[in-house]
């Protein structure tokens, strides 16, 4: 989730090779099981379905410095709709998916719309392909990729698209009211991320199950690797929202509403500078059509 907020916030100084590598992990521990009927969340993948996404986001950022207060960059509604087809699917449940970036978008006449425009332009086309469990979890490591204009943000980013479309889930069986932890560690481009998100089961009506997302904690101990001469003194990012599965689907329906907080300080020819980013983020994901097989 993290790497697409920095983009959009920070796009000049995300740009990154199309080729560059991704490698995430991350660990599911269950909480509480939940009451009534317990059984196990699994997604049922079939192989030759084709669905698009459609994901929005609107980011307002703030940033301020020792004595300044830069104006706030307005809120920028962006759009990137990505075409997924499952290629293959095994008798364990995983399955390979295809993946193309149909378009991407900010909309409005503002000059943050203006200059996000062209970076996001150079990710359509960018098209590739990884493996994911039945629980979730994307199994392939790094994520083939190609196709993406020069100086688009990284397949990183796209990455962490993908890992929205398939939320982690429990290897126990679990009834409404469990509550589980998802542990997920990223490192890509110089850009190394911890975040911790609470999922609880509000409601299940067979492969149509209701989550409320919470988000937890998060750690990014290093920029120096995407902006030179920065090192990160706190982040925060709080907030959440629901999301809504329907387990035979390869798209989830859901909206989240985030703040987070960056206190930096950076290295500028040998003095030292602090400076501090907020920004508020509204995200939301839905299925945008269902190709016939």
């Amino acid at each position: 989730m993290l790497r697409p907020l920095l983009t959009a916030a920070c796009a000049a100084t995300l740009l990154a090779g199309a080729n560059a590598h991704a490698q995430s992990t991350s660990t599911v521990t269950l909480l509480e099981p939940g009451s009534g009927t317990r059984q196990p969340l699994r997604y049922r993948f079939e192989s030759g379905r084709t669905e698009t996404a459609k994901m929005d986001s609107t980011v307002q950022m703030t940033m301020v410095a020792p004595g300044i207060q830069l104006p706030v960059v307005a809120a920028t509604p962006m759009s990137i709709e990505i075409r997924v087809r499952t290629t293959e699917a095994a008798a364990d449940g995983s399955a390979k998916l295809q993946f193309e970036v149909l378009s991407a978008q900010a909309s409005g006449n503002s000059p943050t719309a203006a200059q996000l425009n062209p970076v996001l332009a150079g990710l359509k086309g960018l098209s590739g392909s990884y493996s994911v469990d039945a629980r979730g979890q994307v199994t392939s490591s790094p994520m083939a990729a190609s196709g993406a204009a020069m100086g688009a943000p990284s397949v990183a980013d796209i990455q962490e698209q993908m890992q929205q479309l398939a939320l982690p889930l429990p290897a126990e069986a679990v009834g409404v009211g469990a509550r589980w932890r998802a542990l997920q560690n990223t490192s890509a481009n110089g850009l190394e991320v911890t975040q911790t998100t609470e999922y609880t089961l509000r409601s299940r009506n067979g492969e149509q199950a209701e989550l409320e997302v919470k988000i937890i904690d998060v750690t990014m101990p290093d920029l120096s690797g995407v902006v030179p001469g920065a090192s990160v003194s706190s982040a925060t990012m709080s907030g959440g929202g629901t999301m809504n599965l329907n387990l035979a689907s390869l798209v989830p329906r859901g909206a989240l509403d985030i703040e987070m907080a960056i206190a930096m300080s950076l290295d500028l020819q040998g003095a030292s500078q602090s400076m501090a980013m907020h920004m508020k983020i509204n995200q939301a994901i839905a299925p945008a059509a269902v190709a016939a097989k």
